[in-house]
């Protein structure tokens, strides 16, 4: 097994306060003021990447159950549809693999969910195409190239697995 320094597990309730922390130090501009792991654990899947000292280093949040209509829709796809809403990375451990892994954590949860495809939204903030270019390596595609705001991306969920 390759070493990669890092482990990809489903959140728990007491890993609330270090993913607050990674995103207001990784992530400012996302609001986590209410941020409540007791909704969430239920609701959607989250993923959290920790060192092997037990350091937050990545997170993922997203809907396994959600639907898709916008354009670019997929009628070999249908509903339900994965949704990934947050992907924060410790700014000290990107390019290492941790969004991937964690990409590939929150696929499985979806297929498991019933899920063919997902699209995620990318954030607008800074490092914005960067983020893009991190999101087409692993596969997915703008659903309207046409359009110039950075809207949905998707792919199929398959060569994520």
């Amino acid at each position: 097994m390759i070493d990669t320094g890092f482990r990809v597990r489903e959140a728990r309730y007491y890993d609330y306060e270090a993913i607050v922390d990674l995103v207001q130090e990784n992530a400012p501009h996302f609001d986590v003021t209410n941020y409540q792991m007791d909704r969430i654990v239920e609701e959607y899947a989250i993923f959290v990447a920790e060192d092997f000292d037990g350091r937050l280093i990545g997170w993922i949040e997203g809907e396994t159950d959600s639907n898709y209509a916008g354009p670019g829709t997929d009628p070999a796809h249908p509903e339900p549809h994965g949704n990934g809403l947050y992907l924060v990375v410790n700014a000290s451990a990107r390019r290492k693999g941790v969004g991937r892994a964690l990409i590939r954590a929150f696929a499985q949860a979806c297929s498991d969910a019933g899920c063919t495809w997902m699209f995620i939204l990318p954030d607008e903030n800074n490092g914005v195409e960067g983020r893009l270019a991190f999101f087409k390596t692993l596969g997915f595609v703008d659903l309207a190239p046409d359009d110039d705001d950075y809207g949905a991306w998707g792919m199929p969920l398959a060569p994520l697995l």
